[in-house]
């Protein structure tokens, strides 16, 4: 049983909003039709305190995984049971970790697949691995974390802007934890920066400060030797506690211990969601605790970051989503911003005409995928590639003739799905079977194919998601 644990912890650090619709106690026992949970401490009970243990019975036979936190990344990861890890895509800066800059997945004659690569060289089971736009974070059993790939900001926290893992720098068996100066329960990749959930509530970024990015009511970078310490900077001044993070391209999010939601750094698109465009947290405009929680018309129980868009699920299931709009990536079938003004407030937009309660959310770099109650998926937004899965390379969710969500329907998975992850321009489903099936871009192998060809996006002999079938892994 303790396998399971490592996998379940991780599922609910991030992901803390399994089945968040039910009417219970979110402390209570939940069940779906392959295991039983209960919600582990990210997860607030009705008293507003921490919720106790997790458990986890495994009812079903298929071996359990988890993706990786992909949002603004290039690669893919997946963890498997027992805490190993494992990387595929795009390997500059050494951003997969293998000690080299080679791709995973591509099928190029001189780069391995993923069945072929090894684990990571990890010296822990590691609970959740989440990428940037070019480094990675995992962090391990113990509550430490460890970063590699680009250091040029700092976002690995060594201060230093040294790269890891790329074959002339140290390699992951030769570095040390992240010094966050704490337990961390959850972790989360922005762009250019990092941020980590600790024990006691409270949250440490570092990494580029650009547009107050990290919180700390200044541009200053932390963590690159130039600029303070992770140490030095100390928590965030969010103004209470936190249960759940997230960091898109250049903003960050925190859902609150009384079920709110805070958002930091870059406001250019509305992302923020306070009726502005205004950055909050760079020493310029407001700071987070000025700025306060932002309008949601309900209690949130996720949040999700993209580049420039943000989404929240509701205690209802509901969704609501703000931000830059250009590919209907908020699913309002328009391309109209929400979040930057009143008269687009999220509160006045309301749900998101989705067609059925929400279990989890995922925000790429313009397009997002929603997890539903049944197990489907349903993706919209940009779809330049195939990421929403459709077989085509329609927008979805924008305006006429784009269609609706409710239009687009389901994704043809070849199952029912327990994880979603939306990246950059491309998708990964994990299946109640245990199997893993990515689509969209496919350039530096990052769907895992052994192949740069795009899948799910009907052009010329490019495959299905369901002729493309499950990933080799190993």
């Amino acid at each position: 049983m303790m396998k399971f644990k490592y996998l379940i912890i991780f599922l609910l650090t991030y992901y803390n909003a399994c089945i968040p619709f039910v009417d219970k106690n979110p402390c209570d026992l939940l069940s779906t039709s392959n295991q039983e949970i209960f919600i582990t401490k990210l997860l607030l009970n009705d008293s507003g305190s921490h919720c106790g243990v997790s458990i986890r019975q495994n009812k079903g036979q298929a071996p359990r995984k988890f993706l990786g936190h992909l949002s603004n990344a290039n690669p893919s990861s997946l963890i498997w049971e027992d805490g190993r890890v494992k990387t595929w895509g795009w390997g500059f800066f050494g951003m997969l970790g293998y000690g080299n800059t080679k791709n995973v997945g591509d099928g190029a004659p001189t780069n391995l697949s993923i069945k072929e690569s090894n684990f990571l060289a990890l010296p822990e089971p590691v609970l959740q691995i989440s990428s940037g736009g070019s480094h990675t974070c995992a962090l391990l059993s113990s509550g430490n974390v460890r970063c590699w790939g680009a250091g040029a900001d700092g976002q690995l926290g060594y201060n230093n802007t040294n790269n890891i893992g790329d074959g002339i720098g140290l390699s992951l068996e030769s570095i040390s934890n992240v010094p966050i100066g704490e337990k961390v329960t959850q972790i989360s990749m922005g762009f250019d920066f990092s941020c980590a959930l600790l024990v006691t509530g409270a949250v440490r970024c570092w990494g580029s400060g650009q547009n107050g990015r990290l919180g700390y009511n200044d541009t200053q970078n932390v963590g690159n030797g130039v600029g303070p310490s992770i140490l030095s900077r100390g928590n965030i001044p969010l103004g209470g506690t936190a249960t759940q993070i997230s960091a898109g391209g250049s903003h960050a999010c925190a859902l609150m211990s009384n079920r709110a939601i805070r958002c930091w750094g870059s406001g250019s698109s509305g992302q923020l969601g306070y009726n502005s465009v205004d950055n909050v947290g760079d020493g310029l405009g407001l700071s987070i605790i000025a700025s306060g929680d932002i309008v949601l018309g309900g209690q949130a129980i996720q949040v999700s970051s993209g580049n420039a868009s943000t989404c929240a699920i509701l205690s209802t299931g509901s969704l609501r989503c703000w931000g830059d709009n250009s590919d209907g990536n908020l699913g309002y079938n328009n391309t109209i911003g929400v979040g930057d003004s009143i008269a687009t407030s999220i509160i006045n937009v309301g749900d998101v005409p989705i067609g059925s309660l929400v279990q989890e959310i995922s925000l790429g770099s313009a397009h997002s995928c929603a997890l539903l109650k049944e197990g489907n998926v349903r993706c919209w937004g940009d779809n330049s590639s195939g990421q929403l899965g459709y077989n085509n390379n329609q927008i979805v969710g924008g305006d006429a003739p784009a269609p609706s969500i409710l239009a687009a329907g389901d994704i043809q998975l070849g199952g029912k799905a327990v994880q979603i992850s939306a990246s950059r321009v491309h998708t990964c489903a994990l299946l109640e079977s245990g199997g893993v099936r990515c689509f969209g871009q496919g350039t530096t192998g990052r769907l895992g194919y052994n192949s740069t060809a795009n899948i799910a996006d009907g052009q010329g002999t490019n495959k299905t998601i369901l002729q493309a079938g499950d990933l080799v892994l190993e």
